[in-house]
C-alpha cells in the first residue's frame, strides 16, 4: 500500500499521463483537419491521408518535447518515429486480420483495437523512439 503513492508519483507515470493528454490533442487535431476538409468537398481518403500525416507529425512533435521532454535529437528520433509508427500501424492490420478470422463482432475488433493501441504506442515510443543515449533523463538543446 505504501509503494502505490511512489508509482503513481514516479516519472513513469507521470509520462503515461502526459502520453495520454498528447494522445488527445493529436487525436483532436486529426478529426478537426479531417473533419474539416471533408466538409470543403475533399474525398474522405484524401481527407483522411492529410489529416492523419498532419496529425502524425503534431504528435511527433508534442510527444517529444511534452511527453519525453527530449530537446534536438530529430535525425535520431524522427526516423525512429517513422519506423515505430509503421510498426504500430502493421501490428494494428493484423491485430483486425486475427480477429476478423476468428469471426468477432466488428464493435468488439474495433475495441480491442483501440484498447491495444495506446499502451502498445506508449511502450514503443517510451523505450525505443524516444529514449536517450545512455538513459539519461535530461539531454541539452540540439539544434
Amino acid at each position: 500500500m505504501n509503494r502505490l503513492p511512489r508509482l503513481l508519483r514516479s516519472e513513469l507515470s507521470l509520462r503515461a499521463v502526459r502520453f495520454f493528454f498528447v494522445g488527445l490533442v493529436g487525436t483532436g487535431a486529426y478529426a478537426l483537419i479531417g473533419y474539416s476538409l471533408i466538409l470543403s468537398g475533399m474525398a474522405v481518403i484524401i481527407a483522411h491521408i492529410i489529416a492523419s500525416v498532419i496529425s502524425l507529425m503534431v504528435s511527433y512533435m508534442a510527444q517529444k518535447i511534452v511527453t519525453f521532454r527530449v530537446r534536438g535529437q530529430h535525425q535520431r528520433m524522427g526516423p525512429r518515429y517513422a519506423i515505430s509508427t509503421a510498426v504500430l500501424i502493421a501490428a494494428q492490420f493484423i491485430l483486425v486480420c486475427i480477429l476478423k478470422f476468428f469471426c468477432f463482432e466488428n464493435e468488439i475488433i474495433l475495441a480491442v483495437n483501440i484498447l491495444f493501441v495506446p499502451p502498445a504506442s506508449f511502450l514503443i515510443h517510451n523505450f525505443w523512439t524516444f529514449n536517450r543515449p545512455g538513459g539519461e533523463d535530461t539531454v541539452a538543446n540540439e539544434v
